[in-house]
This record gives structure tokens, sequence and C-alpha cells, in this order.
């Protein structure tokens, strides 16, 4: 197989929301609100979030352009999937090929350039090292995606 996997990481959800054991219902729609794998942009603006002290370094400056990256993978990754139900319907294989190819190889270059904020405007600390190590093993995914997208494309190809 050519290419390179990373390490499989399996991704666990950021944990920002508190639990409250009283009322569960308004736990689980507040995280569904806050979750930043589903609603990255909504997550970011969401005022219950923003007004957590330890978030106001995070909100400024890198963590908009992060999130706005992250969305963009997300968005990314999600044309991808819906290109690969419809590969091989037609003549069409190795232009469907391309694109998700290069919708993956996108969100793997927007996932790293989401962390760029954080050295650019040294920002260090727990919000920082957090944001990283999600970002990391989302990155870790979409890089052992890619390589079996193009191990499939290759053996594709090696057919008569």
């Amino acid at each position: 197989m050519e290419g390179y996997l990373m390490p499989i990481v399996l991704p666990q959800p950021l944990n920002l929301c508190r639990k409250d054991q009283d009322r569960p219902e308004s736990t689980s729609s507040y995280c569904t609100q806050c979750d930043p794998c589903s609603h990255p942009r909504k997550f970011c603006d969401n005022e219950k979030v923003v007004r957590n002290p330890w978030f106001e370094a995070y909100r400024d400056c890198s963590s908009a352009d992060c999130m706005e990256e992250i969305g963009d993978a997300i968005d990314e990754l999600q044309q991808s999937l819906d290109e690969l139900g419809h590969v091989g319907r037609g003549s069409n294989f190795w232009f469907q090929m391309s694109d998700i190819q290069t919708w993956v190889s996108a969100a793997l270059t927007d996932e790293d350039t989401c962390m760029d904020g954080f050295e650019e405007h040294h920002l260090r600390g727990r919000v920082e090292a957090v944001v990283r190590r999600y970002t990391v093993n989302v990155a870790h995914l979409t890089s052992n995606a890619l390589a079996l997208i193009n191990s499939y494309a290759s053996s594709k190809a090696a057919l008569p």
C-alpha cells in the first residue's frame, strides 16, 4: 500500500458541557448546541460557551479562524462522502476519485491550518493544548481516509 497510515486514534467529543444531573434534558440540549463537531460555527458563537472565562482566549483571533477551518474541513469531508456514494456509476470513475482525493486532501490542509493561528499569535496553554489534541486526532483519521482512498483508486487502476 502506498502512502503512510497514521496511527488510528478514535476521536472523543470535547467535554465542554456541564452535566446537570437534575435536568438531563437541558444538558443534552446544551451539549447538542455546543457540539464543535456537528456545528462548528454555531459552537464558536454559542453564548454559554463564550461566557466561560477560559474560553475568552480561545474566542479571540485564533479560535474563530480555527473553527472556520474545521467547518470547511467538515464540509469537504461531507462532499467526499456524498461522492463516494456515487462512485462507479457511469464512466466518471477517475473524475469522481479525483474530486474525492482533492476534498479529503483539502480537509487535511484545513485541519493543519487550524493550528497555524495559535502558533502565529503565540497562544499557549490549556485551550491550545485541547484544540491541538483533538485537531491532531482528526487529522490522523483524515490522513488514514486519504490513504485508503488512494489505495482504492490504485487498485482500480491495476484492474484490466
